[in-house]
């Protein structure tokens, strides 16, 4: 069976977002574009500066051919600290003007590690990250980001309950925005923000200093949020991540999986 904008078009609105729920996907089409050579890396800074960095992406207006992120985690090896809480920018540009001046003039960097690379080099940079350990993560998705967000964050972060702790802040917006929220299954088109909140630690530890870290800080920023991705559930339940669009996909739930044969995953249910 085949589903593309011209035939099952129904099916190819829910698989765009309604991930697992209405089958197995066995092959698709996908539109890649070129990109080698990018501008991208991390810039590392002292915990004050977080909040004066925040506020200035929060108002950048960036351009398509930028990503950033912004976190609170442990410092790595290389800084005078090793495992004290630090702030960072992770920042990519796959082509265009590239604004470095502008990032490069936020705070007082400890160690500015941005420059010509390649993309694939990039996608390697937390490689060293993937080493099974106990974990738990929440999630949410917000709008602009608020001085009582901003606050939370930083008081968090300065705080956390294991080195292997990690609070994580991704812009949105560009051309995930310039798709309207019932035009694919994803209905949350416009936050502006993906905030991850994430703890780990070493096997034999009790858990539960860190599950109730990670709790506390989704619990405290739950006012700030829109939403979420169904990718990112824990236990909220999948109104959470479809909104509008759940009803929708309810009814296709009873034509293509009336028997919800397709049943585990953040589950859409035919009932």
């Amino acid at each position: 069976m085949t589903a593309s904008p011209d035939e099952n078009q129904d099916l190819f609105w829910a698989l765009r977002g309604g991930g697992g729920n209405f089958g197995i996907v066995l092959e698709f089409t996908l539109r890649l574009r070129p990109v080698d050579e990018v501008v991208g890396g991390m810039i590392f800074y002292a915990l004050e500066d977080a909040p004066e960095i925040l506020r200035a992406l929060n108002t950048w207006e960036a351009p398509q051919e930028a990503g950033v992120l912004a976190a609170f985690l442990a410092a790595p090896p290389f800084l005078p600290e090793p495992g004290l809480p630090v702030f960072v920018i992770a920042a990519c540009w796959v082509s265009g003007e590239q604004d470095l001046a502008w990032l490069r003039g936020l705070g007082t960097p400890l160690a500015d590690l941005v420059g010509p690379t390649t993309f694939a080099v990039l996608q390697h940079t937390n490689d060293a990250q993937a080493a099974p350990t106990p974990y738990r993560m929440r999630h949410h998705l917000g709008g602009p980001l608020t001085e009582s967000l901003i606050e939370t964050l930083t008081g968090f972060g300065a705080e956390p309950s294991s080195p292997g702790n990690l609070i994580l802040l991704a812009s949105l917006g560009g051309a995930i925005a310039g798709v309207g929220p019932s035009e694919t299954a994803y209905f949350h088109r416009n936050a502006a923000w993906c905030l991850e909140i994430a703890a780990s630690w070493p096997e034999g530890v009790a858990s539960e200093p860190h599950v109730t870290w990670v709790d506390a800080l989704w619990q405290a920023t739950r006012d700030w949020s829109v939403g979420a991705e169904v990718n990112h559930l824990a236990e909220e339940g999948v109104p959470l991540a479809y909104g509008d669009n759940l009803a929708r996909l309810t009814e296709l739930k009873r034509k293509w999986d009336p028997e919800n044969v397709f049943h585990l995953n953040q589950n859409v249910s035919p009932a």
